[in-house]
């Protein structure tokens, strides 16, 4: 590796950290809302039928899954950029 290559690689990684942990910030209000949308429907339909239900439940398992997701790509996007 020559050497502008490898004094560019670190900057490079540092920018790569910082627009995943941009990404990861809009994706983790993108999931809270859906989150807390799913958590409005939930009380506002106590009668909602058992596979409306179950539905629902999965739905908020798949936000909540894409949420920690985000929340590991933020951590180490803070990690890689220091």
């Amino acid at each position: 590796m020559d050497e502008t290559a490898a004094t560019s690689h670190p900057r490079d990684l540092r920018a790569f950290a910082e627009v995943t942990r941009k990404i990861a910030h809009d994706f983790a209000g993108v999931f809270t809302i859906i989150l807390t949308n799913l958590e409005f429907v939930e009380s506002d339909l106590p009668e909602v039928p058992p596979t409306l239900r179950e539905d629902l439940s999965e739905v908020k398992r798949a936000a909540q899954r894409g949420k920690d997701l985000v929340t590991q790509l933020s951590t180490m996007s803070r990690q890689a950029s220091s």
